[in-house]
């Protein structure tokens, strides 16, 4: 069974603009998958075994002289000398729009190349795993903050997938989050182990010079602690037995291979006391699930960090839909006054965004959002994101948005 992402329709937008599309992304997130069902018409050429790659780096010519377009290339990190024939195809050729599809996972090197080569000749998507709506493969989700406050679902349900512990100990990743392949929470524990291992021991090497893994997964786990919480690297250093610049050279090898990212504080008043230091997010709650050692769903439900796995939960999703081309920031003025999150949706125009880990959302629970529009009066709305499935009106302009509808 195919599952329809929510990126496709500006898959195709974009392939209809550009000769060359790049679509990256974590590891396992369907990719191929995503790009063999749109483009059906493309050759698919998989850049995985070393004859192939041999090929495409002694003669890069001669290689897509054999593959000629519309042709889909998939892992293309591995040859960066193709970056530079494809430039010149395009250029020479005059090559239609969706030409030349692109995959990979590994940002360093696809990053280095698109920038060096096909800057201007090429539009770039990613993919980031499944969110709620695209596992139930909801017709209708949140995909735009204007067209929600104009016309709110009021009183539309959405459910989750499973039921929330579930929901949270799988995640995002197709092959740990659907049924179809990962019958059972211990099926998907085990795949959820074996992404950690698979990264750890051989991505980290193919991206970076870190030899010391054990520290390194070490360093994973403790993030695992801190994911949708806010990050200070000398504290973490202090307490794993690590220096801090070395830290810094692991966290940007994470953030660049989609393991994690970083959520800034907003501040637009000079003088305020706002929080400066980002918080951190693992790029999924199963994953962080698995970091912490989780293998049933039981075990999230008397856990002190299930609020912080349903918060990985909800950042990731709102980056995928609402905030997928908007900037994403987190609020604090002191420890009475913080948003979990703010959404730009224009430079004047911030979205703040509560999430509470209850079914029973109420007043008091807007006490962050209220804070936020006192000292920034412009704001026109507001959301908190529970795990109620029904969304209404929580006050004239706070609106409860189902975790299910993202």
């Amino acid at each position: 069974m195919y599952y329809h992402r929510l990126i496709q329709t500006k898959l195709l937008k974009l392939a209809q603009m550009y000769p060359v599309v790049l679509v990256t992304g974590p590891r396992q997130t369907g990719k191929t998958e995503l790009l063999k069902t749109a483009f059906p018409d493309h050759r698919w050429v998989l850049l995985d075994s070393p004859q192939l790659i041999s090929q495409a780096k002694e003669d890069p010519e001669l290689f897509l002289i054999n593959r000629p377009p519309p042709v889909f290339l998939d892992e293309i990190q591995r040859t960066k000398e193709l970056f530079l024939q494809i430039k010149s195809n395009v250029d020479i050729n005059k090559s239609k729009s969706g030409s030349y599809l692109l995959s990979g996972s590994q940002p360093f090197k696809l990053m280095a190349n698109v920038s060096e080569s096909l800057a201007g000749r090429i539009g770039i998507l990613e993919l980031l795993p499944f969110t709620p709506s695209e596992i139930t493969q909801r017709s209708e989700c949140v995909t735009d903050l204007d067209t929600l406050f104009q016309a709110p679902p009021i009183g539309s349900k959405a459910s989750l997938p499973y039921p929330p512990n579930e929901s949270m100990l799988r995640g995002g990743f197709p092959a740990m989050a659907l049924r179809d392949i990962s019958e059972t929470e211990t099926a998907a524990s085990q795949r959820l182990r074996d992404y950690v291992l698979t990264f750890v021991t051989k991505d980290v090497r193919d991206i970076s010079t870190i030899k010391d893994l054990g520290s390194l997964e070490k360093f994973l786990r403790t993030l695992a602690i801190y994911s949708s919480k806010t990050f200070n690297l000398s504290e973490i250093g202090r307490n794993i037995g690590l220096r801090q610049s070395t830290l810094s050279e692991w966290q940007s090898v994470l953030e660049a291979s989609y393991l994690m990212w970083k959520i800034p504080g907003y501040s637009r008043k000079m003088g305020k006391r706002e929080s400066k230091l980002p918080k951190v997010v693992l790029i999924d709650c199963g994953l962080q699930a698995s970091l912490l050692g989780y293998e049933q769903s039981r075990q999230i439900d008397v856990s002190p960090l299930k609020g912080a796995l349903f918060e990985t939960a909800v950042l990731n999703a709102i980056r995928s839909t609402i905030g997928r081309d908007k900037n994403i920031f987190y609020w604090r003025q002191n420890e009475d006054c913080e948003v979990d999150c703010v959404i730009e949706n224009t430079f004047d125009d911030p979205i703040p965004v509560e999430i509470k880990h209850t079914s029973k959302p109420n007043g008091d629970d807007l006490t962050g959002i209220r804070a936020f529009i006192e000292a920034y009066p412009q704001t026109r709305f507001g959301i908190l994101i529970s795990l109620s499935e029904e969304c209404f009106w929580m006050d004239k302009n706070i609106l409860h948005l189902p975790f299910g509808m993202l």
